[in-house]
């Protein structure tokens, strides 16, 4: 008779009890990933505009270099071009844009 009402007492408390921390650690669980989730975005949107700030420097670097009447009227030399053949030149719409091989020869 003991047995029975200690079983029926653990079943009415043990059940709930059960279903309440699986619950619990279900929820701790996908709270966690929700974090993580939204940290690795945080990084990733962060990531995203260094390299668009380090892009968009190196287009304002190469546009200010290709309108320099200076170093078009350098080019425009065959003496100079033919002197260092590690620098290739590219004209895209009226603008120049050099590409150094050797950077200690910029």
């Amino acid at each position: 008779m003991y047995v029975r009402i200690l079983l029926a007492m653990l079943l009415v408390s043990g059940v709930p009890l059960v279903l309440v921390n699986s619950q619990s650690l279900h929820c701790a669980h996908k709270g966690f990933l929700e974090l993580q989730e939204r940290r690795q975005t945080d990084c990733l949107s962060e990531h995203s505009e260094t390299i668009q700030s380090w892009i968009d420097e190196r287009g304002a670097t190469l546009q200010m270099v290709g309108v320099c009447p200076t170093l078009q009227n350098l080019l425009a030399n065959q003496e100079v071009a033919q002197a260092v053949p590690e620098m290739q030149t590219r004209q895209a719409s009226n603008r120049i844009a050099i590409i150094a091989t050797k950077p200690s020869l910029v």
